[in-house]
């Protein structure tokens, strides 16, 4: 499999990240300081963010780069116990066909029973109940109409297994969306409590690392803190790493350039100390462009003396995020030490 996404959520920018539907009631999206590990943020809806007569809750939902025949969403879930009403919050949903065709879901009922879902949103089991508070939560599935799978994972143990029908209709037998929260009310007025997510990955089954569901683990973000070895942008704000260091990001201050292969990258904050296993990098930059171009951008990322790039990605008048992931350290082709990551200068280079 591959790593194909992570959030910690305490760069703040899920609205660009996220295609967010609202729910009917007052109470909105935010990111906090209540976290499973006591540092970061986490993504928050707030209670009063309820359903009327059918209306969905809020929920968010990401489209992954590419599709596939098989998917694992991993996260920490925070339920903050019962809310006034029996409708299913759902934890983490997964859709075909660009999004547009629901193929399962994971839900906690207001009792707090844990339950997978078809995507016609029949029952399929109880696979757990919980009380207030944080859990760790893996859904995998793949779709087909005979021999489709699911399996569900509670703190890093198995609760649920199925093979059968995991297909709702639509076109295609691949996955490429998730959500997270969503579910509707039957009647009336419902209020949820208060729900948070935080560490957030996405597996697909595309590639030779990350071949099973990671189990309970951090999403680290970190901010550069330093020059690094290659200064070639002009900062609005001088030095240059600390107008590219702000969560969230401050689209007033930044680096700018306009020379192809001018390089700019940054010391970058350490991890906490006694990291285990790191299952890959997620390298993320914004950009827009300030004039027609054409523009274009890669990451930046040296180790030693190496300096290694991600995918060149076009940059758009509009301000937007850029990802690429490492699952391993490019400069030696195995998977990064703590003192390798603490040691690596991140940045972008202007390329055309």
């Amino acid at each position: 499999m591959t790593l194909i996404n992570v959030d910690g959520f305490e760069l703040q920018d899920y609205t660009l990240r996220y295609v967010q539907t609202a729910g009917a009631g007052a109470g909105g999206s935010s990111t906090v300081t209540t976290t499973p590990f006591g540092y970061g943020r986490s993504l928050q809806t707030a209670a009063g963010s309820y359903s009327t007569n059918g209306n969905t809750y809020r929920n968010y939902k990401y489209q992954l780069p590419s599709a596939s025949a098989k998917l694992t969403i991993g996260c920490y879930y925070y339920w903050g116990g019962a809310g006034t009403n029996s409708a299913t919050q759902r934890i983490i949903s997964v859709f075909g066909d660009a999004g547009a065709t629901l193929h399962g879901f994971l839900g906690v009922t207001n009792a707090g029973a844990i339950n997978a879902h078809n995507g016609a949103a029949t029952v399929l089991s109880t696979v757990a109940t919980i009380v207030a508070g944080w859990n760790h939560f893996e859904w995998t599935q793949t779709v087909s109409d005979t021999v489709g799978t699911i399996e569900v994972r509670m703190n890093g143990v198995v609760v649920y297994t199925f093979s059968g029908d995991t297909r709702n209709g639509g076109t295609l037998t691949t996955l490429d969306s998730f959500a997270l929260g969503g579910g509707s009310s039957p009647t009336g007025a419902s209020t949820t409590s208060i729900v948070r997510w935080d560490d957030v990955y996405a597996l697909n089954d595309l590639g030779s690392r990350n071949n099973a569901p990671l189990g309970p683990c951090q999403v680290q973000t970190l901010l550069p803190n330093g020059a690094g070895s290659s200064t070639q942008w002009s900062p609005t704000a001088p030095p240059n790493y600390s107008d590219v260091n702000d969560a969230p990001d401050n689209s007033a201050i930044y680096v700018y350039d306009g020379t192809a292969g001018h390089r700019d990258t940054y010391a970058m904050d350490d991890l906490q100390t006694g990291t285990d296993t790191i299952y890959g990098v997620q390298q993320v930059s914004y950009a827009r462009a300030l004039d027609a171009g054409p523009n274009k951008l890669k990451q930046a990322q040296k180790s030693g003396a190496t300096v290694s790039y991600g995918t060149t990605q076009a940059v758009s008048p509009t301000s937007a995020s850029q990802f690429d992931i490492f699952e391993v350290n490019p400069a030696t082709g195995v998977a990064y030490t703590q003192s390798e990551l603490n040691a690596i200068e991140a940045g972008f280079e202007l390329t055309t």
